[in-house]
């Protein structure tokens, strides 16, 4: 509890302190931001997995709308699951959300500031599962679990398009790879998607890869070290580890998002322009500047809050309104 209180006085106190700065002084405090995550993610690559995580767990922000939404616990078709609902809210709708951690890392409790967020920006209950994470459940473990998720969330009473399917980085991918498992054998699928940034190529070590290593908090070795801990045996273009290699037909509407900073933008762009050529709807977000998981790092970075908007956006257009499709910048 005391470390929650210093965490939020910390994020109000940054986030004054740099609210009526130019944007070159907030993008120089925020390049020094991600050179400290850069030498912490490097540091993580270098450690057993299950001190990574331990890192990773003491270093994440408590859930800075915890007085505004209701949390609860609940069985997934055999995985813990944890609902994030906003009060006073009732709906049939609601959000799969997949964490991301580069499929070794990351919970629902580490993730809890965002998906409280999350939810309450899009108005809508929020489902997050721990799902099995590698070495110790290598690929298709967590592909499997999130398949299961997707459809107990169905059986359970959500329908399919009432159903909004979304993660980042990993998690994003997860996402992706969920829906390809079920239109494979014929299931329903979501509504929609939003993805954050997804790691859809775990095979790619070219373009941005390179080119945004001094933008973004980690490098070529960096992604490579968790891909082999996730893949063991696979190939690395294998279509439900890398949905980048996938037949991309017959998706709903997509949201992606992703910083021009990101050591992913080049994969995601090319993921966004394949599933257009799919004959589905991709809409595609590049925010100037951004590095990767900006949107957990709102007490530095405003630019999650216009994120959490475009997103909440989305969701509520196309459970009211319907589809829409595009590629943009977010500057548009």
């Amino acid at each position: 509890m005391r470390f929650s209180i210093l965490w939020i006085a910390l994020s109000q106190f940054t986030r004054a302190l740099f609210a009526n700065r130019s944007e070159n002084q907030r993008t120089v405090f925020q390049e020094a931001l991600v050179g400290i995550l850069r030498q912490n993610g490097l540091r993580l690559i270098k450690l057993p997995p299950s001190m990574a995580r331990h890192r990773i767990e003491i270093m994440s922000a408590p859930c800075s709308v915890r007085r505004l939404i209701t949390r609860a616990k609940v069985d997934v078709g055999g995985l813990p699951g944890e609902w994030f609902r906003p009060k006073g809210v009732t709906t049939d709708a609601a959000i799969l959300y997949l964490h991301g951690g580069g499929y070794v890392l990351g919970s629902t409790e580490g993730y809890r500031d965002l998906l409280g967020r999350l939810a309450l920006a899009c108005e809508l209950p929020l489902l997050a599962i721990d799902y099995r994470l590698a070495p110790e459940h290598p690929f298709p473990a967590a592909v499997d679990d999130c398949a299961t998720a997707l459809r107990w969330l169905g059986q359970s009473g959500i329908a399919p398009e009432r159903t909004i399917i979304a993660g980042d980085s990993s998690g994003g991918a997860l996402a992706i790879s969920a829906m390809l498992v079920a239109r494979d054998r014929g299931d329903a699928l979501p509504r929609a998607a939003f993805l954050l940034s997804p790691w859809v190529d775990l095979s790619a070590d070219t373009g941005s890869i390179h080119s945004n290593a001094g933008t973004d908090w980690g490098d070529g070795e960096y992604l490579r070290h968790w891909a082999e801990l996730y893949l063991a045996d696979t190939a690395a273009t294998d279509p439900l580890a890398s949905p980048g290699h996938a037949d991309l037909h017959g998706l709903p509407p997509l949201l992606l998002q992703v910083g021009s900073g990101e050591l992913l933008l080049d994969q995601v762009t090319a993921f966004a322009s394949r599933a257009q050529q799919a004959g589905g709807q991709a809409e595609l977000k590049v925010f100037p500047n951004m590095a990767h998981a900006w949107h957990m790092l709102s007490m530095a970075f405003p630019q999650a809050d216009e994120a959490l908007a475009q997103l909440a956006g989305f969701v509520k257009a196309q459970l009211v309104e319907g589809p829409r499709s595009a590629v943009s910048q977010a500057s548009d």
